[in-house]
């Protein structure tokens, strides 16, 4: 199994130990097509929020829509998702 890291400030691969693959978390489609492509079956999201849940938001959006991914952990209970 592999371990992916997205995220929109990359630190070297070796200092964390697993791939990492840069995002624009405000690219719901870009999101999408990573989880995809990658085959990332499970979310676990780590996002610290402090201003607003858009990022973990579309994220949660672009693992909905992917055709390979299956689970999400979100990192914040209780944000609103707006309904689509």
């Amino acid at each position: 199994m592999a371990s992916f890291v997205l995220k929109s400030n990359p630190k070297p691969a070796a200092e964390i130990g697993c791939e990492i693959i840069p995002m624009d978390y405000s690219n719901i489609s870009g999101l999408t097509k990573v989880l995809e492509e990658s085959e990332i079956g499970t979310v676990l999201s780590t996002m610290f929020l402090t201003t607003t849940a858009e990022p973990q938001n579309n994220l949660f959006y672009a693992a909905k829509s992917s055709k390979v991914t299956r689970r999400f952990v979100t990192s914040v209970w209780g944000v609103p998702l707006k309904q689509e």
